[in-house]
């Protein structure tokens, strides 16, 4: 493994050809993202789990909605507000999401002054991690925001490090709290990439200054209405730790929980990630702190979040840790790598980008289908309960749609109930 120099590393698409580049890449995934989200519209009108709780929670404004913080749930609110309360606002806020992450990782990328083949790279990287590619796009909530305020507080830590400004840091301030409102576990990830900073050199001389209050006082301000309400309300704000399941047992069996979970959460991207870079595992780019401190700052941040998790689970006991609870806190992985590919790919690039494309193609396939051939698997999920006024507007003006038939055998199956809030 050779270490990272400038004057050494393969140029970045240059100037308005680079971002040309990256301007094509993010249209095209965020086409991707709206028809997807058209095509979920279209066959099912009924609302998924975590769709069916934001229909529930934003009829009232609160500062505090149990386990999860409110930031999700306003932004719901606000929406209703302008359209009234439906499922393609909720559908359209996970498209915008959902392509504000995708650029902020290409502005990343960017910034880490990329290659054309290592942004492919990440792309694809991300399009093989489920969490990213099917469960963000089936129900996730908080979770997408949560990731990508984590995204837009790694970029907006190296555009600091560059020129550290105070407008900077009220925004450095600004987007951690509105991570911890998004979040509880984004604390994970905020912890991990500070010991990360502090680490190297050149983020110390960037944040170690003065100016660093102003990002305290920013934080604190946001969040303060909040913090009231889960010091009055700690019972409900701290459930959540209970999925961990505290129990007695080994502390090893936590810390081999942590690490199964990561491990589930990135595959198969590690796996095709070690296919593409072992036959150049020499050739690996090691980012020298001093030279190329925004790739070291990628290349630490797993190891300061293996720091922060031991340290979580130790003093917590936690026993019990979920692979999903790792999308706001891994989603940089694929950069991470991304920084010590070498170039020279070539065939073994394109395998992966056209796994990754066929991880999308399956995607955008399943989502819509898994509601329409629900009969014929007799796998149900929630979106194929048919919504009873969606079912009459249908039904009162003409023979219900081909994809509706396993949703009228399920339900003529099931005991009647109340369906969840839909259209």
């Amino acid at each position: 493994m050779r270490a990272q120099q400038p004057a050494n590393a393969a140029p970045a698409p240059a100037g308005a050809a680079g971002d040309t580049w990256n301007l094509r890449l993010w249209l095209g995934i965020s086409l991707y993202l709206l028809l997807n989200a058209g095509s979920q519209a279209l066959v099912s009108g009924t609302a998924d789990q975590d769709q069916a709780e934001q229909l529930l929670l934003s009829q009232h404004w609160a500062l505090g909605y149990g386990a999860q913080p409110p930031l999700y749930t306003y932004l719901v609110k606000l929406l209703f507000l302008c359209s009234g309360s439906a499922l393609w606002p909720l559908l359209a806020l996970k498209v915008v999401l959902l392509s504000s992450l995708v650029g902020a990782v290409l502005l990343i990328g960017r910034q880490l002054r990329f290659r054309g083949d290592q942004q492919l790279f990440t792309l694809a990287g991300m399009a093989l991690i489920p969490q990213f590619i099917w469960e963000s796009q089936r129900d996730l909530t908080h979770s997408v925001l949560a990731t990508t305020l984590a995204a837009g507080t790694l970029l907006q830590l190296l555009w600091l490090r560059q020129r550290p400004a105070p407008s900077r840091f009220i925004g450095l301030g600004a987007l951690l709290a509105l991570g911890l409102l998004s979040k509880y576990s984004f604390a994970v990830f905020a912890a991990s990439l500070l010991l990360a900073a502090l680490s190297l050199p050149a983020f110390r001389r960037a944040l170690l200054r003065p100016a660093l209050a102003l990002a305290a006082a920013t934080a604190l301000l946001l969040l303060a209405p909040h913090l009231g309400w889960v010091l009055q309300h700690g019972d409900l704000a701290l459930a959540g730790l209970a999925k961990t399941e505290r129990a007695a047992g080994p502390a090893w069996s936590g810390v081999l929980s942590a690490l199964k979970a990561a491990i589930a959460f990135l595959t198969p991207f590690w796996l095709a990630a070690l296919a593409l870079l072992w036959p150049q595992r020499h050739q690996l780019q090691r980012a020298d702190p001093a030279g190329a401190p925004d790739q070291a700052l990628l290349q630490r941040l797993p190891l300061a979040l293996l720091a922060v998790l031991l340290a979580f689970v130790l003093s917590t006991g936690a026993t019990r840790i979920k692979d999903r609870w790792y999308q706001s806190l891994l989603f940089y992985a694929p950069l991470s790598v991304a920084t010590l590919a070498p170039p020279g790919a070539g065939r073994r690039l394109r395998w992966l980008v056209g796994s990754g494309l066929a991880a999308a193609a399956t995607a955008a396939l399943l989502l819509p289908g898994r509601t329409a051939l629900a009969g014929l698997t007799g796998k149900s999920s929630r979106p194929i309960t048919p919504c009873p006024s969606w079912w009459h507007r249908w039904s009162s003006s003409m023979a219900p749609p081909i994809w509706s038939w396993p949703a009228t055998a399920w339900s003529a199956a099931m005991p009647a109930s109340p369906c969840p809030p839909c259209r």
